[in-house]
């Protein structure tokens, strides 16, 4: 499978890794705005072609696919674009800047027979097997605390009158786009939709929501989402029931996954080292490839897209003045 990649920032470097350990696909193509950035990427990375021109690479017939990693406003419109000409579509988180958008995207992957997966590293990772399949030990669910708090390395930058990309929300950026997803989306995929949810957070002077909390309220039990980019956590994401507790290291990359019985049993789900954001990004190329190869357009995963944009809607990019 012969993917193409929209944009040169890190993530992209980080996906061309991930390729590597993904026999089913190759990277063979990058599109960026200057071609100085594409070749000096091209080279690092050994990727043959180069264009500065997204309507010139999505007519292709060499690609079978994109990754789309760029800033998330123009999502919508180079994932319809990449849909048009037939390309099937893996697309950074998050798909869309609201509901809406990512409707019609998921419609639009419909209606040209393509896939469309939105790149949400934790959704795809084996770990969150391993807890969906153990969430019965802890008996009857009551309380769930899942949190991702990560201080942003452009911060500092902010603080000092340097507004970057990264934190300007008239580009479709949020801290809940950016880090939230990583506590939201297992939670969708774990418990589904809530009956009721509600939303605050903390913005800075340019209206940019910099971290923030939503509490999903289910028939009879609790799901926190916190998310930060103005402090890092150091508190485990916890699942609360009436036998117990299930702790995880990090919602974004669980490597270490126990479980504490309320009277005193303790088991290891998953022991492994600490991971970097990076090292489970393949898990998602392959869950594209295979649902590419089945031509599985309506797959699980769009629903738990929709649901979450949904609720992530509930703090708005741009606040009301």
């Amino acid at each position: 499978m012969r993917i193409g990649i929209i944009g040169t920032n890190f993530i992209s470097d980080w996906l061309v890794a991930a390729s590597a350990k993904v026999s089913q696909v190759e990277i063979t193509a990058v599109q960026s705005r200057t071609r100085e950035r594409g070749e000096e990427f091209a080279a690092r990375h050994g990727i043959g072609v180069v264009h500065t021109d997204l309507d010139t690479m999505l007519a292709d017939s060499g690609l079978d696919a994109v990754y789309v990693a760029s800033p998330n406003a123009v999502h919508a419109e180079q994932c319809l674009a990449a849909l048009s000409a037939g390309k099937d579509v893996l697309c950074e988180k998050t798909l869309g800047v609201d509901a809406a958008e990512c409707a019609t995207i998921l419609d639009a992957a419909v209606q040209h027979g393509r896939v469309v997966l939105e790149e949400v590293r934790p959704l795809f990772d084996p770990a969150w097997q391993v807890i969906s399949e153990n969430l019965s030990l802890v008996g009857e669910v009551r309380r769930v605390s899942f949190e991702k708090g990560q201080y942003s390395s452009r911060y500092d930058k902010f603080r000092a009158g340097t507004i970057e990309n990264a934190f300007r929300p008239e580009l479709g950026n949020s801290a809940l786009a950016d880090i939230g997803v990583y506590s939201l989306q297992p939670a969708i995929d774990l418990f589904g939709a809530p009956k009721s949810a509600t939303a605050t957070s903390i913005r800075l002077h340019n209206g940019f929501d910099a971290a923030g909390t939503l509490l999903l309220s289910y028939d009879d039990f609790l799901v926190e989402c916190g998310y930060s980019k103005i402090s890092t956590s150091a508190r485990p994401s916890v699942i609360e029931g009436e036998r117990g507790s299930i702790l995880i290291d990090s919602v974004a990359e669980p490597a270490r996954v126990e479980f504490l019985g309320r009277d005193g049993e303790h088991r290891l789900l998953l022991d492994g080292p600490p991971r970097k954001a990076q090292d489970n990004l393949h898990h998602a190329l392959e869950v594209f490839a295979e649902l590419c190869a089945e031509r599985r357009v309506e797959h699980r995963w769009r629903e738990v897209t929709i649901r979450s944009r949904e609720l992530m809607d509930l703090t708005p990019l741009l606040p009301s003045t």
